[in-house]
């Protein structure tokens, strides 16, 4: 679930993951390739709650890399959430000459996009072209936001992070707001200052990282480690979540055409869990994820008849038709946000920052369930989501919660191989692979993953491999792989040295893979290989 506002410097941020790459450093050329110099953004809401905002930026070509890396620089924004105008732009040299980048050195278009992904949305950019751009030279603009709408009408929720990749001489926030809007505000290696002027309350907010340092810890979310910031008016997030529930109340109606679906789906069913899980199944499996946000659809869902109608949606509209339904049903459900990657915390002033996600919980089965996932059984979760500090979308009563650490008896994964070695040398085998909880899932998209590439798959040329498994989407059977491989004929193996057993098709890591994502005390993992030796 795309979530809130485009932030100029938090491009910057990032930008040098990017392109650092490219820059190598020798002797005194710096490996950076630019560095913020001055980044001030002043933030200004009015009586009515809108926001306007100025942003002063200017960063530093330091090597090659940063010439090709920021010469063109893009300032992405939602069309429908905000104006942008570009009030100066202009390359300073270092003997302190000024040029101007051209208002025909402008150019607008809607933000790339990878080709094929099921991504729509109303993001635009605006591209600055500046001239004569070499190292050691200044890129120098200014520009003005104007907010037309908001998710939460009248409220202000504010997150933003500082990475510490990248060279930052200065940036400021300045927070403008009536003096009768409190703030909550939460902060790490960030100063904060409070001034009172007249009938408006003004926040500065400083930070600087004169020393880039290497990402060593990518697995977790920057949000949890990173200099950072926190600004909402919402008092707390019982307020948030029924401000949320609020804004999706409208799109869960039980309209004919879904209370016909219901009834289809469960005709004949007499048990609740089971008239849940049908629909859930529905739902998971045939309603294609689709992720289309233009304005405030980043964060406001459509409506369940208009999501069964089209036949797909995103994280949200999926659970719109899927608590309709049960609704249809007298089943009660809940939307719920929660962090689908690596974040693991919420920040203390109420915001999105961290929540990028909707499933639902049923209170009657105290499960929650992911329908977007597709290959995920009823009440089963991808190993991401659980542990996670959750906001559940409830008119009254507290909404924070926090899903369980999924349970080892839970989460297993079996792998299998039996291998034969013939008389010419030659190893050939049979790997089965099996597995419950959250490696049910990630069995089930890697069997999605070979159907796609026609069982090819590309880290296994070597051994042969041919798959075979049963539909991933029939998700009330087992589900498991087989993938039977040979090794072409290597004599030296029967000269009676050592050589390492093939583990197979291997599909889905173990915890102590370098590459995993997994923790060993959430995985029982088991390993079984038998050799035959033929005469």
């Amino acid at each position: 679930m795309p979530l809130l506002t485009r932030l100029t410097y938090m491009f910057l941020m990032s930008l040098p993951l990017a392109i650092a790459a490219k820059a190598q450093s020798d002797g005194g050329t710096p490996s950076q390739p630019a560095k913020i110099k001055m980044l001030n953004s002043t933030l200004t809401m009015g009586e009515d709650g809108k926001i306007s905002r100025t942003v002063h930026t200017e960063f530093q070509v330091l090597n090659s890399a940063g010439v090709l890396g920021v010469s063109q620089f893009p300032i992405s924004y939602s069309s429908q959430l905000v104006d942008v105008d570009v009030d100066d732009a202009y390359t300073l040299k270092s003997d302190g000459r000024k040029l101007p980048v051209d208002t025909s050195a402008i150019f607008t278009r809607p933000q790339p996009a990878t080709a094929g992904a099921p991504f729509f949305n109303d993001l635009m950019q605006k591209v600055l072209v500046f001239p004569s751009v070499e190292v050691g030279d200044t890129l120098v603009f200014d520009e003005t936001e104007h907010q037309k709408q908001t998710a939460f009408e009248g409220q202000y929720l504010d997150a933003r992070v500082f990475s510490t990749t990248m060279e930052n001489d200065a940036t400021t926030l300045t927070v403008s707001v009536p003096s009768t809007r409190a703030l909550n505000i939460e902060t790490k290696d960030v100063s904060v200052q409070k001034k009172q002027e007249g009938n408006r309350t003004t926040y500065t907010f400083t930070v600087s990282n004169p020393k880039a340092v290497i990402d060593t810890n990518p697995q977790l979310s920057t949000w949890d480690r990173m200099p950072r910031l926190y600004i909402s008016t919402f008092r707390s997030y019982d307020e948030m979540g029924h401000a949320y529930a609020a804004l999706v109340a409208s799109k869960l109606s039980v309209t004919p055409r879904v209370q016909a679906l219901a009834d289809q789906l469960t005709d004949g069913v007499k048990d609740r869990r089971e008239q849940a899980k049908r629909i859930y199944n529905y739902v998971s499996s045939k309603i294609r994820y689709v992720s289309i946000a233009f304005g405030t659809g980043a964060i406001v869902p459509h409506d369940a008849e208009t999501v069964l109608n089209n036949g797909y949606g995103d994280c949200k509209d999926k659970v719109m038709l899927l608590s309709a339904l049960l609704k249809a049903k007298r089943i009660a459900s809940e939307p719920v946000l929660v962090n689908a990657t690596n974040g693991y915390t919420l920040s203390g002033p109420p915001t999105l920052a961290q929540l990028n996600h909707l499933i639902a919980w049923l209170p009657e089965f105290h499960v929650y369930v992911d329908a977007t996932v597709q290959v995920a059984s009823f009440g089963v979760l991808p190993l991401e989501e659980y542990g996670k500090p959750v906001i559940h979308a409830v008119a009254t009563g507290p909404v924070q919660h926090v899903i369980p650490i999924v349970q080892p008896e839970a989460s297993s994964i079996s792998h299998k191989t039996d291998v034969t070695l013939d008389e010419s040398g030659k190893l050939s085998g049979i790997t089965r692979v099996e597995g419950t909880g959250p490696f049910d899932i990630r069995l089930r998209l890697t069997a999605i993953g070979i159907q796609a590439t026609g069982g090819q798959r590309t880290p296994y040329a070597a051994i042969h491999p041919r798959f075979h498994f049963n539909s991933p989407e029939l998700l009330d059977t087992p589900f498991s792989i087989t993938g039977d491989f040979s090794i072409d004929p290597n004599p030296r193996l029967l000269t009676g040295d050592g050589f390492a057993l093939p583990s197979g098709t291997w599909l889905v890591a173990p915890w102590w893979c370098p590459n995993g994502s997994y923790h060993a005390e959430y995985d029982d993992w088991s390993g079984q290989y038998a050799l035959l030796f033929r005469p």
